[in-house]
């Protein structure tokens, strides 16, 4: 809404304040007026007969009174409470009535919505904090609907999403987006060892020479080439250690001392990896303790 719309809403609404102050103070003078004319009429003793008629949708209705000062008492009652109880301003459009009720402009329509946090991996939780100020309507999508003027809640997307929150008011509509990114859980894992392939047997070469000069050779005996013996992978540990990490840190105790254990048949002298399955052997045990459960941990 510009400016100059709202200066002319809030002239009209003077207006009005100033109308209903003015038929207010009107029906209070002349309801005083006809009180006090009837109450002097009856004082008096003026006696007289007044006849009125009225007729509508078929009904006809003739009321007669013997006091004018008796009319003219309830007339001034009427006007009073009349000024008393009116709170809207007639206005006159196209021959008929239409009541409009004065009412005070409103302030500023805003709208505030935040996510916590903005970024999470798929599966998590993420609460959504929002507040608005003269707003008749809020609307959060996707997914949650009408909401309060102030409040919060916890939803679970399953990919990145834009959450928008509509305030809707006198003075417009206000929009207010948080944006939520959702990221797939990344999963180590442990490589299969590289083998060495299998080497290709030489070829017989007594039998081609063989078969080229039809004499026969001796043939010699195969050279054996001594193969290092290796050793523990360093890689294959690591993953190991990774991997037993990962399922201690998520509470998942007897995958952790699995991988611990594959760890040490690779490297039985790898103190780390030895402290780790004791630890991890321990809160499994204090887990199955509590909560009842039958985890081996680490027991065959």
């Amino acid at each position: 809404m510009n400016a100059q719309l709202k200066v002319d809403l809030q002239q009209l609404v003077l207006f009005h304040l100033a109308l209903i102050f003015l038929l207010k103070v009107t029906a209070f003078i002349l309801g005083y007026l006809a009180v006090r004319l009837g109450y002097q009429l009856i004082s008096q003793g003026v006696r007289g007969e007044f006849k009125f008629t009225h007729k509508a949708v078929g009904v006809r209705a003739d009321l007669a009174n013997i006091s004018p000062g008796l009319l003219f008492v309830l007339l001034g009652v009427f006007l009073i409470g009349y000024g008393v109880h009116v709170k809207k301003v007639a206005d006159i459009d196209g021959g008929g009535e239409r009541w409009i009720a004065a009412r005070p402009s409103t302030g500023n329509l805003t709208a505030t919505l935040t996510a916590d946090p903005t970024t999470v991996q798929k599966g998590n939780s993420v609460t959504l904090h929002w507040s608005a100020q003269n707003a008749e309507d809020l609307d959060l999508e996707p997914g949650v609907g009408k909401v309060q003027a102030i409040g919060s809640v916890s939803v679970t997307p399953q990919e990145s999403t834009t959450y928008t929150l509509t305030a809707t008011g006198p003075t417009g509509t206000e929009n207010s987006a948080a944006y939520v990114r959702v990221s797939n859980p990344v999963t180590p894992s442990i490589n299969p060892p590289h083998n060495n392939p299998p080497r290709p047997n030489s070829p017989d070469l007594g039998q081609k020479e063989r078969g080229k000069t039809g004499t026969t050779r001796r043939e010699e005996p195969p050279v054996v080439v001594p193969q290092p013996v290796r050793g523990p992978a360093p890689k294959e540990v690591r993953a190991a250690v990774t991997l037993g990490d990962f399922h201690r840190g998520r509470g998942e105790y007897n995958d952790a001392i699995t991988y611990y254990q594959k760890g040490l048949q690779l490297e039985p002298s790898n103190a780390e990896l030895r402290q780790k399955l004791d630890e991890a052997t321990k809160a499994c045990k204090k887990e199955n303790a509590i909560l009842g459960e039958s985890f081996n941990c680490g027991s065959n």
